[in-house]
């Protein structure tokens, strides 16, 4: 196995890469504890497969120093995903994206962030984890359909899953409330004069 630049690859992941290189594709950074090769690792593999350039890190301190050095120098590429585990090696990974979303360049702010993790999601949780700056969270085991459908909204600039999700919960406890507030009095425009006989039912 070839190491270069913290990029974990397997000569067939090499080949990949040069290819991935060729085509200009993105680069993502993918920041877990797993020091697995990358055409073995269960995040890296799909990617490398759908042509995107990866780069495998296990240090987050380390991650960091990266991104913040590409941040100050325009001739550093900055990753346009990142995907980060909620449980790292001397970090918590959402101490991890705040220390990120701290980075004062503009574009490195910008980069998504999914967020991954073994433990159960839950309403309560997903909102901590956007809150915090992730832009979406994947729970392990991960089908890489999935991971790939997930990487790619964030990479077409759309809102993460998640997020969405939480957005439509959001606007439907409004228009609830909205209601309990003022309810619809068959009485007032558009339904006055409208019955149920002027419906035909059958």
């Amino acid at each position: 196995m070839q190491t270069n630049n913290n990029l974990l690859i397997s000569p067939k992941a090499d080949r990949e890469s040069a290819s991935i290189q060729q085509n200009s594709k993105p680069q993502i950074m993918v920041v877990d504890n797993l020091t697995t090769p990358a055409d073995n690792h269960p995040l890296c593999r799909p990617l490398l497969q759908c042509g995107y350039q990866v780069t495998h890190l296990v240090n987050p301190q380390e991650a960091l120093r990266q991104l913040n050095f590409a941040a100050n120098n325009l001739s550093q590429a900055t990753p346009a995903l990142i995907i980060c585990d909620l449980f790292l090696r001397g970090m918590d990974g959402l101490d991890f994206v705040q220390d990120l979303r701290q980075l004062q360049d503009k574009f490195v702010q910008n980069v998504p962030i999914l967020l991954v993790a073994t433990i159960e999601s839950n309403p309560t949780f997903e909102q901590a984890v956007v809150e915090m700056g992730a832009d979406d969270f994947i729970v392990k085991p991960i089908r890489a359909s999935d991971l790939i459908l997930r990487v790619r909204r964030l990479m077409r600039g759309m809102p993460g899953v998640i997020k969405e999700q939480l957005e439509t919960v959001r606007l439907e406890t409004r228009r609830g409330r909205e209601l309990e507030a003022h309810p619809i009095d068959e009485g007032d425009p558009p339904f006055r004069g409208i019955r149920r006989n002027d419906f035909d039912f059958e």
